[in-house]
């Protein structure tokens, strides 16, 4: 089994030279493109690219799930983890699938995963009552109300 992305062809992009100086603005947000960001034909390749073992393992479970309308097997709506977990040990794309994302990281240093659990453990409440009330008040302090000739209000 192939493991890994895999690439499909991509539209031939011709590569843009951007200067330092250059600003882009899309959707309200205006960045400066440095000599650090790929360029397009850099990134064009990236588009077209995906998980093979994750799309082997849909596939495989949506297989699963329409043999089981067939049988008695109830199920309130199509769960793919409950599918994954119940069938992972019997098939080898979900196995090899489960492993990939069951498996942490040698990376990972789990004290620091606890520092931040008790962290966010402890400010959670505050910082979301605050952020909630920040957004509520952000979003109904710059409404303005306008009377119309009729006479109705108009936000």
């Amino acid at each position: 089994m192939e493991s890994g992305l895999c690439q499909t062809v991509p539209n031939e992009i011709e590569d843009e030279t951007h200067a330092e100086d250059q600003k882009y603005t899309k959707w309200k947000y205006t960045s400066e493109w440095m000599d650090k960001h790929p360029s397009r034909k850099e990134l064009a390749p990236l588009r077209h690219q995906y998980d093979t073992i994750g799309a082997a393992a849909l596939e495989r479970l949506q297989s699963i799930a329409e043999n089981e309308k067939h049988t008695n097997v109830q199920r309130p709506r199509l769960d793919l983890y409950a599918l994954l977990r119940d069938n992972h040990s019997t098939d080898p794309i979900l196995h090899a699938f489960w492993e990939k994302v069951d498996t942490v990281p040698k990376w990972v240093d789990q004290k620091q995963l606890a520092r931040g659990q008790k962290i966010f453990y402890r400010y959670a409440v505050a910082n979301l009552t605050g952020f909630a009330l920040q957004g509520f008040m952000g979003e109904k302090s710059g409404i303005k109300v306008q009377g119309t000739d009729v006479g109705e209000m108009a936000f």
